[in-house]
């Protein structure tokens, strides 16, 4: 859809999911160049907020580096709450880019590249579903239990801590 509207000479802003593969991001990067006359974002709105802004001006700066010496690499943990009573809709789905991944994790990288100032070499990741089945969003069809109840009691003890 991205490509369509930059070859009918319109401006884009794209959410997520961005694409559903890498090749098909390289489609859309290659497609905004060829147009410089035209704006092309993907929406990555978390930089804007000034918590991070903050953020950016301290690594950037370097103003604290004969305190914490130089970043060499950044380690990321991210824990959002299973929602067993949630419905299964496209955010779930991952042949439509759903999925924690596709929802929130190109704004944490995106977040650290622009925190750092720095082109991000290398990303790894490490995904898990605590609630491997959810209701249809449309028949509202019921969930089949879950399949792992010891992740989900392991990750309350997490959090009562």
């Amino acid at each position: 859809m991205s490509i369509q509207a930059l070859e009918k000479n319109k401006h884009v802003l794209c959410d997520k999911p961005t694409a559903l593969s890498a090749h098909q991001a390289l489609e859309m990067a290659q497609a905004s160049r060829s147009r410089p006359h035209l704006m092309s974002f993907i929406d990555h709105e978390l930089r804007f907020l000034s918590i991070y802004q903050q953020m950016r001006k301290i690594v950037v700066a370097k103003e604290h580096e004969d305190k914490f010496g130089s970043l060499r690499s950044i380690e990321l943990t991210v824990k959002i709450p299973p929602q067993p009573n949630q419905k299964w809709t496209w955010w779930q789905d991952k042949l439509s880019g759903g999925g924690m991944l596709g929802a929130v994790g190109s704004h944490y990288v995106d977040l650290i590249s622009f925190i750092t100032g720095s082109r991000i070499s290398s990303v790894s990741g490490m995904l898990d579903r605590i609630v491997t089945n959810l209701p249809d969003a449309i028949t509202g069809a019921a969930p089949v239990p879950i399949k792992h109840p010891e992740k989900w009691e392991s990750w309350q003890r997490t959090c009562r801590r």
